[in-house]
């Protein structure tokens, strides 16, 4: 198996882990309910809900990092095992 052929594998196996964790972070994060008061508007003085806080922060690290990581790495692979073919 080449250098290449081998760092494709690694690289498949490591996107499914990856799917997988972001899979448990969507199921996380459809499992907090929040409460009415929470996504409401706030005043500025008052601390921020620590559900909402926590559904956000999975919320926007699946959409602005893990989602285009995978789909980044999936390309690579692809685009590399296209160019041998």
């Amino acid at each position: 198996m080449s250098q290449v052929s081998a760092l494709r594998t690694r690289l498949r196996d490591i996107v499914r882990d990856l799917e997988l964790e972001r899979d448990r972070l969507r199921e996380l994060r459809d499992a907090i309910h929040l409460p009415p008061a929470a996504t409401s508007p706030e005043d500025d003085d008052e601390e921020p809900d620590p559900l909402l806080e926590i559904k956000t922060v999975i919320e926007c690290g699946l959409h602005d990092c893990l989602e285009p990581l995978l789909r980044d790495l999936l390309a690579a692979v692809d685009d590399q095992a296209k160019s041998d073919g």
